[in-house]
Formats: structure tokens, C-alpha cells, sequence
């Protein structure tokens, strides 16, 4: 029996005002650091207002199968000339290898050990033994689009090389604060999808009543934390779980075998209905921003809490952004790699609202060392 992945939680609390948004907050860095996210799950107990608030967040993204070159010429008017940054934001798939083009300008690509030698640019091979010939190249764009006259840029050389061995990837991308481009402006053989949310909902189902004593005056809780506290918070994030793929388990009038499954809703609780609402794709950092943002609104009629799950690309070679660090963690990109943030937000009368936030990364993950 193979072992189980050593996996690891961070959970933290804090308190924010209503329609905020400073660089210390921690659940918008939450979203704004990672920009290859899958899907978003938002649970909390049904609120038409916020419901129809949140069914209008909707994106877009597109998906094509062409030469990383081809993509680059593509995605050049996007492209910062001078400034590390970019309007595109992509990921491209060919077997086990992959690159990815992030908000920064950067280009990252994970190769494996035959083709990075035929490529010829020099990269740093992963620091785990089981993935020791698995190499990554890291460049801006600006680089690797650079033509001289008199010379091609070493990245672009490389590029072209890797052109000739892998003709072909699967892409998708996605582009940050651009309205003005539409699916008729985009190459042959460019697919344009909408990102539309939709809605779920579990009638007659246990809700927990979120209290700030749940949680603890620290500003970090231990997920191994032996104490009722983190016991209390570990119970609220497993019910999030449940809700988010709608469980029978939380039903009143669910009655499973007990050999078969036992389940007990967090304390105190009640009874009402849920909504979960869904958002699945390539979702755009600023869809999860302004999620945050409809959540938080003072214009709305609040319910005691909601919780919002991210689920990162685990393809991704570069998955994580600090804005005080200017390379991503080394990850292994792999389509089961945890990489999850799950945040409650907590409305309580005569507070200011306030959350706990869990953030898990599983093996092959140096974010946390």
C-alpha cells in the first residue's frame, strides 16, 4: 500500500471593515496570488441577494492547440515592452511537459530531462529525488520574444528548438482587466469559453452558527492544534467541504447506515437551506477579487457567514505569486497536486467582520520550505 501524501495546512484569522481592500489583507492576497485557478465554490446559507449578486460575476477564457512560439506572437500586444508585467495569462500542456505565462511577464517551462537537453537553455533541475529529471526554465517574455537584427535572444533560440520537437500544446488562457478583445479578434482555431457561474442548493440541511470564540485571539492556528479551538475550526472547514460538492450527509432526513457513514454537524446549528454556487474554467484573479469584493459589501443583506474555496491548476508549473518575491515556488506540476484555499467569512452583530483562512499545498511544494 502506497504511503500517504505528506500534506500541509496554514490557518490564520484576522477582522476587516467592509469594503476594504489593502494590501494586508490576507484573503485578497489570497486570490490575487494565484492566477491558474480551476474552480471556486461559494457556500452560504441562502441569501437571494447575494445569490443574484453573485450569479453576475461572470468571465470568459480561451483555448487553442498551437507551438509556444505561435502563442508568444500571439500574446505580444499584451505584453509589457518595458515593464514585467502582462495582460495574458496562459498554461500550455504536452504530456509531461508544460509552460505557463503568468500576470508578471514571465515565461516558466517544466521539461523533462531528453527534450530541456535538446532545447539547450539552461535551467535547474526539481529538488526531489523521485523527480530529479524534470528540469525548469525560467524567462520574461519580453526575452524570449526578442529578435534583433543581427541575432535571435538565446530564449527566442531556445524556443524555436523546442518548436521543432513539440509542434503542438494544448492551451488555455485568459486575459486580466481586457474588454476590448473579442473572439472574432483571436486566430483561426481559437475557442472562446464563458465562464458562467450556477447555482445549487440543499433544502433542510444542518448550517453551523459561526461564532468568533469557534476561532481563537492568535493570529495562526496549528491544524494539529489538540485544543477544542482547533478542533472547532477543523469541524466548520470539513462542513464547507461537504456543502461545496452538495454531501446528503448534511441533510435532517439523511438516514445513512451508520457502518457505512457517520456524520455530526459542527455546534451550535441550525436547520435552513444552503447555496453553493460554482465557477469552473481558468478563472481570471480578478473574478475571485470581486467575488471577495460582493461578499464583503455593506449593500447587502449578509448572512452570519460564507465560504469561498480555490482550487489551483495542479498542472501549473508556477502556481504561487508573493508580491515581495519575484520568482514562484518550485512545485512539481502534476493534475493531483493540492494547492487549496478555503477562507469563512463571518458576519456577527455589534463586530467587525472577520475570517479564517486555511491554505493547504501538498507534497513536491517548496512554499513552505
Amino acid at each position: 500500500m502506497p504511503a500517504l501524501e505528506d500534506k500541509r495546512t496554514f490557518v490564520s484569522t484576522g477582522t476587516y471593515q467592509p469594503d476594504t481592500a489593502t494590501d494586508s489583507d490576507r484573503p485578497l492576497a489570497a486570490a490575487r496570488s494565484r492566477p491558474f485557478t480551476r474552480q471556486v465554490d461559494v457556500v452560504f446559507p441562502s441569501c437571494p441577494a447575494l445569490e443574484e449578486a453573485l450569479l453576475h460575476l461572470s468571465a470568459s477564457y480561451w483555448t487553442c492547440q498551437c507551438s509556444l512560439g505561435a502563442f508568444l506572437e500571439h500574446a505580444k500586444p499584451w505584453i509589457h515592452e518595458r515593464q514585467l508585467s502582462s495582460k495574458v495569462v496562459a498554461l500550455g500542456l504536452s504530456g509531461n511537459d508544460v509552460w505557463s505565462i503568468d500576470h508578471r511577464g514571465y515565461l516558466t517551462l517544466c521539461l523533462k530531462k531528453e527534450i530541456y537537453e535538446e532545447v539547450g537553455y539552461v535551467g535547474q533541475p526539481l529538488p526531489w529525488k523521485e523527480y530529479e529529471d524534470t528540469f525548469v526554465i525560467r524567462t520574461t517574455v519580453r526575452v524570449a520574444l526578442a529578435k534583433p537584427a543581427t541575432n535571435e535572444s538565446q530564449a527566442a533560440q531556445a524556443i524555436r528548438r523546442l518548436d521543432s520537437i513539440t509542434r503542438t500544446w494544448k492551451v488555455c488562457y485568459y486575459f486580466i482587466n481586457e474588454t476590448s478583445q473579442t473572439p472574432s479578434q483571436t486566430p483561426s482555431g481559437h475557442m472562446y469559453h464563458s465562464l458562467t457561474p450556477f447555482a445549487q442548493k440543499l433544502e433542510n440541511a444542518y448550517i453551523p452558527e459561526v461564532r468568533h470564540e469557534v476561532t481563537t485571539t492568535r493570529s495562526r492556528l496549528e491544524p494539529n492544534d489538540s485544543d477544542d479551538r482547533g478542533e472547532e475550526v477543523a469541524t466548520l472547514f470539513e462542513w464547507v467541504g461537504m456543502a461545496s460538492f452538495l454531501s446528503p450527509r448534511l441533510l435532517t432526513q439523511d438516514r445513512c447506515d451508520p457502518y457505512i457513514a457517520v456524520y455530526t454537524p459542527p455546534e451550535p446549528h441550525r436547520v435552513g437551506d444552503v447555496t453553493t454556487i460554482r465557477w469552473r474554467g481558468i478563472i481570471p484573479t480578478e473574478v475571485l477579487q470581486r467575488i471577495l469584493s460582493t461578499i464583503r459589501s455593506s449593500h447587502l443583506p449578509p448572512p452570519n457567514f460564507v465560504a469561498v474555496t480555490g482550487h489551483t491548476i495542479g498542472n501549473a508549473p508556477a502556481a504561487y505569486f508573493l508580491e515581495n518575491k519575484t520568482v514562484a515556488p518550485l512545485r512539481v506540476p502534476r493534475d493531483d497536486a493540492e494547492d487549496t484555499w478555503s477562507m469563512i467569512h463571518v458576519n456577527e452583530p455589534n463586530m467587525s467582520p472577520w475570517w479564517v483562512l486555511a491554505e493547504s499545498v501538498g507534497q513536491w511544494d517548496k512554499r513552505w520550505g
